[in-house]
């Protein structure tokens, strides 16, 4: 490991190598020209970078080995908070963005896109492909050159998406190579009859998931796949269906058949009903008994 190299951190470093063309606590975003760089870093917090251009060079990610790097276009990669890289690009194409994340927006955007199996990620992630990798860029490209307009709020939103996208991606990483893309036959009647047994109760997909000993978020993904909807949708025909033959066989009120279904309250019920069924319940019911 060089030990003269550049000592590059997040928000809170100099660091002559990329200073922040904008820095606020919890994010800063940088733009490092398509010149030959070195860098050696241990941040802080979350670093997401984007290289338009292909970089050659040589890299250590957490390790004394050095290893010859050859980046293609368009690839990110995670440095997570704590992590060690040292890189140095000795051809460098195009620019390459740096977005810094401190550690309370990170948890924040982890728990808003539920992906727990990221959550203690803690060695750098390299040749993440995403699809937005250019869009980003972009965006990042035309915030650092019209003098940040917008501020704060706009280089949060372009931080939140860079490390959503980017954690999307390792998790996809994942899915391939982990988790199946759907629920085999068991598994699905399994889940489907904790459905029937449970519509009433506040049935989500953390608890259908431990069924099948997925998270929820491939349990999420792997349900649709079997049948072309997510669990929220099914568990809400279920309880239409279940709804429109109270209705048509049954006397008891609204409110205690929206109860019995586990609709959060009568209004929800209708809601959900006549969204699906174009009729409110009380008009359905007296369709059928006319």
């Amino acid at each position: 490991m060089n030990e003269n190299a550049d000592k590059a951190t997040h928000p809170n470093a100099d660091n002559p190598l990329s200073l922040p063309d904008f820095k606020s606590p919890s994010v800063s975003i940088s733009l490092i020209s398509p010149d030959p760089f070195e860098v050696h870093m241990v941040p802080p917090g979350d670093i997401v970078s984007i290289n338009l251009g292909r970089v050659l060079g040589i890299h250590s990610f957490d390790s004394d080995k050095i290893q010859p790097s050859n980046t293609a276009p368009n690839m990110v990669r995670i440095h997570p908070a704590g992590s060690e890289t040292y890189c140095r690009g000795d051809k460098v194409e195009s620019e390459v963005f740096v977005i810094g994340i401190d550690k309370k927006l990170r948890e924040q955007i982890v728990e808003d896109t539920n992906f727990k199996e990221v959550r203690d990620i803690n060695r750098v992630v390299a040749d993440i492909s995403i699809p937005t990798a250019v869009l980003l860029a972009q965006t990042a490209r035309r915030f650092v050159l019209s003098g940040h307009a917008g501020g704060k709020m706009v280089a949060e939103s372009i931080a939140i998406l860079a490390l959503t996208e980017a954690l999307a991606g390792v998790t996809d990483r994942l899915s391939s190579l982990q988790i199946p893309k759907t629920l085999s036959k068991n598994s699905l009647n399994l889940v489907l009859d904790a459905i029937e047994e449970n519509l009433s109760e506040n049935i989500g997909p953390s608890e259908l998931a431990a069924l099948v000993g997925l998270s929820p978020y491939y349990f999420t993904r792997a349900f649709k796949k079997a049948i072309g909807i997510s669990p929220h949708q099914y568990v809400m025909e279920r309880r239409v269906a279940r709804t429109r033959d109270a209705l048509e066989n049954g006397s008891e009120s609204l409110a205690d058949i929206a109860y019995g279904m586990g609709f959060s309250s009568q209004a929800h019920m209708t809601d959900v009903f006549k969204k699906r069924l174009g009729v409110t319940p009380g008009k359905y019911r007296k369709i059928c008994h006319d």
